[in-house]
């Protein structure tokens, strides 16, 4: 996996693992004791986490480093009950066929 790949992986599950906690990028910032900007580069793919942050923000969001490190980690972030898993959720494109 290339340092780009990684980037987006822990982009993508940090972000959705924010989202199952509905927190905003400043509370998950406030959480991890950084920036709501270093929030928004790591959630962009832009910006890799060092170890100490990545240990930071997997503590916040409730889960562990290797789920944010891992690309199949949509299936260990558990989403808060009542909202849907994104395995489950239909684009308007297919909702109607």
């Amino acid at each position: 996996m290339t340092q780009r790949e990684l980037c987006a992986v822990i982009a993508a599950n940090c972000r959705r693992a924010r989202r199952n906690l509905k927190l905003s990028q400043t509370d998950l910032a406030i959480l991890a004791g950084t920036s709501q900007e270093q929030i928004s580069r790591f959630e962009g793919g832009n910006t890799a986490p060092t170890l100490q942050s990545l240990l930071n923000l997997a503590e916040a969001l409730h889960t562990t480093p290797a789920a944010l490190l891992t690309p199949t980690a949509a299936a260990l972030v558990t989403p808060i009950s009542g909202s849907p898993s994104p395995g489950k959720r239909r684009s308007k494109a297919t909702a109607s066929v």
